[in-house]
């Protein structure tokens, strides 16, 4: 008897943790859920989608723990009202499939180095400041420079293509002071060279090592180094996902739809094109071919 009613106890005691643990992951689900809906992830999702349906192959990045000005609901001696605060989120975007360069032998974002092409704004890089991680000498130097007259942008060959489809004019036509033009870095660094710019101690709490390579994160503006941080996810994961419409075993790069339908629709084109051809040949009159010789 004792038997059974101490199994009886225990599948009470379990049927209990169950029904606590469902409570718990559902509140744990609609905090996700807000947290990704604060941080920008359908919008993310968005773009993503419509970059797979044309580019060899798109991303989502995220989450990147960002400072955004915010309201917050605190109570008032007259009841709940929204106050300003800037907090810390996490945050997604889906960057363009023409800013991303991996390794030349990478399959995967978490294989080699990773580089991203990235534009920020003077009055964001200089929210930055004070944030763990960044140069608040090099950015200074940065906004210095925007002052005197300093571009920090470059110029590549699929830019003003790009510019036009997107809306955006001319690049020659566009002020390049409105946003600054930097490189993220994804990929191992020597403990020395990350000790100068102010690292000491790995993702574990322990001091670097001069020789030994550590999976870090690097932004670069110019020549001044605005970001330094070691890489804490585990197994060195970065904050990249990506994926083509047609996977290739062995690549980085897979196939979009274009690709796909290459040769069907240049065949679709040269039908369509002879038929035109056809129906405006039989809409009016025969053509006529005026030769004089025959009179």
């Amino acid at each position: 008897v004792m038997r059974q009613y101490a199994a009886e106890l225990r599948d009470r005691v379990d049927a209990s943790r169950q029904e606590d643990a469902k409570a718990r992951a559902k509140r744990m689900e609609t905090r996700i859920y807000d947290q990704m809906v604060e941080g920008g992830w359908h919008n993310a999702y968005k773009d993503f989608v419509h970059n797979l349906t044309w580019a060899p192959v798109a991303y989502i990045k995220g989450p990147i723990l960002r400072r955004v000005d915010t309201y917050e609901w605190v109570q008032g001696p007259f009841g709940f009202y929204p106050k300003p605060v800037s907090k810390i989120i996490p945050t997604f975007e889906a960057p363009s499939p023409f800013d991303i360069y991996p390794s030349r032998d990478a399959v995967t974002t978490d294989d080699g180095d990773l580089c991203e092409r990235i534009k920020i704004a003077p009055y964001k890089l200089e929210a930055f400041k004070g944030v763990p991680g960044y140069q608040d000498a090099a950015i200074d130097k940065v906004l210095a420079g925007i002052v005197d007259g300093h571009v920090y942008t470059e110029q590549h060959n699929t830019d003003s293509e790009k510019e036009r489809l997107e809306h955006k004019g001319s690049v020659a036509s566009s002020d390049p002071r409105n946003l600054i033009e930097g490189v993220e870095y994804w990929g191992c660094i020597h403990g020395k060279a990350l000790k100068e710019k102010g690292v000491t101690q790995d993702k574990d709490g322990r001091p670097l090592a001069d020789l030994k390579l550590y999976e870090a994160n690097v932004t670069l503006v110019g020549r001044e180094v605005i970001y330094v941080a070691i890489n804490r996810q585990i197994g060195g994961k970065r904050p990249y996902l990506k994926t083509s419409w047609c996977e290739k075993p062995g690549s980085f790069f897979g196939a979009g739809v274009p690709r796909l339908m290459r040769e069907l629709q240049q065949m679709v084109n040269a039908t369509i094109r002879a038929l035109c051809f056809n129906m405006s040949q039989s809409s009016g009159f025969q053509t006529i071919v005026n030769d004089m010789a025959r009179l």
